[in-house]
């Protein structure tokens, strides 16, 4: 019999629990939208001798049924409980801050508002702060783009962390970013490298609130000398922390076995 259904919260993946006759030597489990099995050649999606069946490609919030037969070594048999009802469904969400995006939030509020102080200048009267590089031909200078070095996990939760509405995973990961600042002299490239230094020593409270933790950065000046006929002034901030990377979702709503009805066999 299928004793349960277990949706994940992943969506479109249900995991099928059966636990077979004593008889049984193999076995089958079909599925599809009506309830109907005619005989054990329909709708199969798994036959062998495990107890676990992962069936996925599923549509989401589309109501499966799914039936199980049993094979004693001479004839097919169906399963004496009525065909189990389910349907699986994307559930979870994403509950940490990304840290490339909190990073340039406030790089991008810092260094505006040290333009509106009248400490940093832009021709465009807002600083940008991007996240690629555009075409050269598209840039106005000084500039300065946050990109992803890596993001490796750290440590991850002792188990799955379950709470009475919700269930959490995942892990804590080193994060690093790269943060480039371009000019186009190296009196306003130093401007801007103290400035950048002054706005992460600036938040590093608020980005501790927001859950990115060991918080440690480092800026090196390089000149680019071949991307226009003109010298850029770069400096590379290289900007390391750990943080959360995790979901939750409501716990499954595991489908068990309905009452038991006389079904015929065949």
């Amino acid at each position: 019999m299928i004793t349960s259904i277990t949706p994940f919260f992943s969506g479109n993946a249900v995991k099928v629990l059966l636990i077979p006759p004593a008889t049984a030597v193999r076995w089958r489990l079909a599925r599809n939208v009506t309830g109907a099995f005619p005989d054990e050649n329909a709708d199969t999606v798994y036959e062998g001798c495990e107890r676990v069946f992962i069936d996925h490609g599923l549509v989401n919030n589309q109501a499966y049924f799914w039936q199980a037969f049993y094979f004693d070594g001479s004839a097919w048999t169906v399963s004496s409980y009525t065909p189990v009802s389910a349907s699986s469904a994307l559930t979870y969400t994403e509950i940490n801050n990304d840290p490339l995006s909190v990073v340039r939030e406030r790089l991008d509020a810092g260094l505006n508002g040290l333009l509106a102080l009248g400490k940093l200048n832009h021709p465009n009267g807002r600083f940008p702060v991007l996240v690629a590089w555009p075409r050269v031909e598209d840039a106005r200078f000084p500039m300065v783009s946050v990109h992803l070095d890596s993001d490796i996990p750290d440590e991850r939760f002792i188990g799955d962390m379950v709470a009475d509405d919700a269930e959490f995973t995942g892990w804590y990961a080193k994060t690093t970013l790269h943060i480039v600042s371009c000019a186009l002299n190296g009196d306003e490239r130093l401007l801007l490298r103290r400035a950048i230094k002054s706005v992460l020593l600036a938040n590093l409270d608020f980005f501790d609130a927001l859950g990115l933790n060991e918080i440690s950065f480092s800026q090196t000046d390089v000149e680019d000398m071949e991307r226009l006929n003109t010298p850029l002034y770069l400096t590379n901030t290289v900007f390391s922390c750990t943080a959360e990377a995790a979901i939750q979702a409501p716990p499954p709503g595991i489908i068990n076995t309905f009452d038991v009805i006389a079904t015929p066999l065949f």
